[in-house]
């Protein structure tokens, strides 16, 4: 990837294990969106607002015997739910499928590099920030949902790192 038609967000990284607000930062500094996470003993919500203080995404997280889950809402698209389908370590795999919409796929490790898959192209990346910024870098490609690929990054971590 590389070139004019795309959008490269910062997201700041996770710092403790409890609840938060993280901004979502353009190239230049300038606040995109806000991700508040809160958390009690039953249950854990992730709202992603946009500057204008309107929730964008929601993240509502599904328990079950056989899997763990995420489902995104945006406002006027098809809840997606983003699930783990495999792989161990470095290499993970997961899917961010929706009724009548293209399915995502996410291969790597969110939390240094991975990439985002719809019909066997890279529509968006992460990457590890560069110049010692604690973000991290979130490239996508024009005609891909940035809020999707934000939430879907969100959803992931949490499904990684709060089990």
């Amino acid at each position: 990837m590389g070139g004019p038609r795309e959008r490269v967000l910062l997201l700041e990284r996770l710092h403790g294990l409890l609840g938060g607000r993280r901004l979502v930062r353009s190239t230049d500094g300038a606040a995109v969106f806000e991700v508040n996470r809160t958390e009690d003993r039953l249950h854990q919500v992730v709202v992603i607002r946009d500057l204008e203080g309107r929730d964008v995404a929601l993240l509502d997280e599904r328990l079950s015997a056989a899997e763990r889950s995420i489902v995104v809402h945006r406002p006027g698209s098809t809840p997606a739910t983003v699930r783990r389908v495999g792989g161990i370590g470095d290499s993970q795999r997961w899917v961010i499928a929706s009724r009548g919409e293209d399915r995502l796929e996410v291969l790597g490790d969110i939390s240094h590099r991975c990439r985002f898959e719809s019909g066997g192209c890279t529509v968006a990346e992460t990457q590890d920030a560069v110049d010692g910024d604690s973000a991290l870098r979130m490239v996508v490609r024009s005609g891909t949902d940035p809020i999707l690929v934000v939430a879907a990054t969100v959803a992931i971590e949490q499904l990684t790192y709060y089990a």
